[in-house]
């Protein structure tokens, strides 16, 4: 099975050379990024996260900045009612815990103590977690994107029937740790141009050799 992963990471790279995706390097940024996708597209995310930057240049400046303001900014997200609570609470929880809003303490930590404390956190769940582990603390864990998810349920890795956390599990004893960067990347690629929910471009497919469907195992309805 790894040299099946192997094979699949290899041809994603070719194509799509392992883009961030816009997460950024830092830690605690990283985390108000991936709390702004979620259920939002990744580009808009993206344009309101720089918004946020131009006008809060340091995470601590959060906890002076007016809730009315974060709201106006994260209007176009969507649920911003709960975005601005949340990215409120964790900005306050991280202050009183380290003195400053920083996640560099989680840099010793183990990664089972570091998805503790940032699930602990408010509006956090276990793919944001896993998101900040890799991106921004250089873990070798496979956060299981939407897109990830139906891509390799379509190549016939996972079964169908896996709900959204089964096959979390499922993934991250699957996932070859350091294949797990390079896969999460490129297949939210591959799933965004490529492996639509929709009208999926299977002739332009890299991977449709080892691809289930593409051996006409129908997908469920």
């Amino acid at each position: 099975m790894e040299a099946l992963w192997n094979l699949i990471s290899d041809q994603l790279e070719r194509k799509y050379h392992n883009p961030r995706h816009g997460n950024p390097e830092d830690p605690v940024e990283c985390l108000f990024y991936v709390m702004l996708t979620r259920k939002t597209p990744i580009r808009k995310a993206q344009h309101v996260f720089e918004r946020i930057l131009e006008l809060v240049p340091w995470p601590d400046m959060l906890l002076d900045m007016d809730e009315t303001q974060l709201y106006n900014l994260l209007y176009s997200c969507g649920l911003q009612h709960m975005r601005v609570k949340n990215i409120g609470d964790v900005a306050e929880f991280l202050f009183h815990q380290f003195g400053r809003i920083t996640l560099d303490p989680l840099r010793e930590k183990s990664n089972e103590d570091c998805l503790s404390f940032l699930t602990s956190l408010p509006g956090v769940g276990t793919k944001t977690a896993l998101c900040v582990m890799m991106y921004a603390l250089d873990r070798k864990v496979f956060p299981a994107d939407t897109h990830c998810i139906r891509v390799l349920k379509r190549l016939g890795t996972i079964p169908w029937r896996l709900d959204h956390r089964q096959a979390q599990r499922e993934l991250s004893k699957q996932v070859p740790p350091d294949l797990a960067f390079k896969l999460h990347v490129n297949l939210i690629a591959h799933g965004q141009q490529i492996c639509r929910p929709q009208k999926q471009e299977c002739i332009q497919c890299t991977i449709n050799s080892y691809c289930a469907n593409n051996r006409r195992i129908p997908e469920p309805p």
